[in-house]
């Protein structure tokens, strides 16, 4: 699952900009930034969650998680 989130955020986030690295973000940083652009990618609102968790467990891992709330 995790692979297809990989390829999923590297698809659709490349399409307007260069890429992030996923350790350019901490784990607290990536949800509400991949949220402030998730409305111009293709990517669907199943994939939606399992990116964002994707990108915090290969985040820099110096802060702990916050829980991620499901009604975005």
């Amino acid at each position: 699952m995790l692979d297809r989130a990989k390829q999923t955020y590297q698809e659709s986030c490349s399409i307007c900009h260069h890429l992030h690295k996923e350790s350019q973000y901490n784990s607290n940083q990536w949800p509400s930034l991949f949220k402030s652009m998730l409305s111009r990618t293709p990517i669907d609102k199943k994939d939606e969650l399992l990116i964002i968790q994707y990108l915090q467990k290969v985040s820099k891992g110096d802060i702990k998680l916050k829980p991620i709330e499901e009604n975005f």
